[in-house]
């Protein structure tokens, strides 16, 4: 099987070969246009995971602009890259751990950590993520990585939300632990509770969604609900119940279609925050002649993960409001051990060809930078086929 990659400006459709970043002065952000990425030959993949590069080039700011041999380290020099996803709630593997808590003065460490691996207390000291030091017994230094977290907070003004998560793996089993803003009335506190995930899959692909303003007893639907189409056993509906009775929102398969679509519970298991629903068509605004599509997701005030249909879902529908704000863009964090992932979903365009969501990313420019000067960044991107 060959595969085929191409980078392409999503303003325009233009394949490039560079992402060019709108110039900025020291101490501040450049982002770059919305891009995608169009790939052909890829059955079963449907992940892509990008982060920059470690190092940096300075460009000489002479009339030809050409490469010199100074290579600086970002982190070391108070850069970092940024991202967010315009298509669905921003997903970033923040760094992977190598150690965590499970009880207070009791962690479980891999064998790789060592002095500078990452490591979270999410029982005696959660809300940042911590950094080994040789210090006697065990030293606690926060992370330029835990910064991160604070683009995870619900914005005020609307309701986009980001999603952070680390990872711990080592040759036994695989951990994951989101990051999720405490909630204490109307405010938000500088606080961050660490939530195990009982699941790595962050987004389902859908067939249909509905709001409902009606009464649902969780078994079935009107087919008059689907207005005008007609759906088919075996596909699968997302229904957001949150007027009636939220605890039973969630997704269900069509089991069988008499004068009603009649449903079953889906086979997911657990919901948490960060779980994104992909709707092919969302029959609040579609009928026979007009399919939307949109995306839906479990928002940071659903709490700890739980077995669906045990508690309100409280789905929230993605709108983009911060394409223009690059400061709710996610810090993409690298040092010599780690660094930080966007994920970006593959959407099915036909058989073998998938494109990726919509992103910008961008670059936090450090003080000392000089005015005027320009520099290179490498970007770094994977597809796992069977993923």
């Amino acid at each position: 099987m060959s595969y085929g990659v191409l980078l392409k400006n999503a303003n325009n459709g233009f394949i490039v070969d560079d992402l060019l970043f709108y110039g900025s002065q020291r101490a501040s952000i450049s982002t770059s246009d919305p891009f995608y990425f169009s790939l052909t030959g890829f059955n079963s993949s449907n992940l892509m995971f990008l982060n920059y590069t470690q190092s940096g080039n300075l460009i000489s700011s002479n009339s030809t602009n050409t490469y010199s041999n100074i290579n600086f380290d970002l982190n070391d020099n108070q850069f970092y890259g940024l991202c967010l996803n315009v298509s669905k709630p921003t997903i970033v593997e923040l760094c992977e751990i190598q150690a965590f808590e499970i009880g207070v003065g009791n962690t479980v460490s891999s064998n790789n950590f060592v002095n500078d691996s990452k490591y979270i207390l999410n029982l005696s000291n959660p809300g940042n993520i911590y950094v080994k030091t040789s210090t006697y017994p065990l030293g606690l230094q926060t992370s330029n990585f835990g910064l991160g977290m604070n683009y995870a907070w619900p914005i005020a003004s609307y309701t986009l939300q980001n999603f952070l998560y680390v990872k711990y793996a080592d040759t036994n089993f695989t951990k994951l632990f989101l990051a999720v803003p405490q909630v204490q009335g109307a405010t938000i506190p500088n606080n961050f509770q660490w939530y195990e995930l009982p699941s790595s899959q962050f987004y389902y692909y859908l067939d249909y969604s509905i709001s409902l303003t009606i009464a649902f007893n969780g078994l079935n639907l009107s087919l008059s609900s689907f207005n005008g189409i007609i759906p088919k056993p075996g596909q699968t509906i997302l229904i957001n119940n949150y007027l009636n009775n939220d605890s039973l929102s969630g997704v269900y398969k069509i089991v069988s279609i008499t004068n009603q679509v009649n449903l079953t519970k889906s086979e997911i298991e657990y919901n948490f925050p960060s779980q994104t629903f992909v709707i092919k068509i969302d029959l609040d605004f579609s009928n026979s002649l007009n399919y939307t599509s949109n995306s839906y997701y479990v928002p940071y005030e659903y709490g700890y993960p739980a077995l669906c249909f045990s508690k309100d879902l409280m789905l929230k529908q993605y709108q983009n409001f911060a394409q223009n704000d690059s400061s709710k863009y996610i810090p993409l964090y690298r040092d010599n051990f780690d660094f930080s992932t966007l994920l970006l979903p593959l959407n099915e365009q036909a058989k073998f060809t998938k494109q990726s969501d919509t992103f910008i990313l961008g670059i936090a420019v450090s003080n000392w930078y000089p005015d005027s000067t320009l520099f290179g960044v490498g970007l770094n991107y994977q597809i796992k086929e069977g993923f």
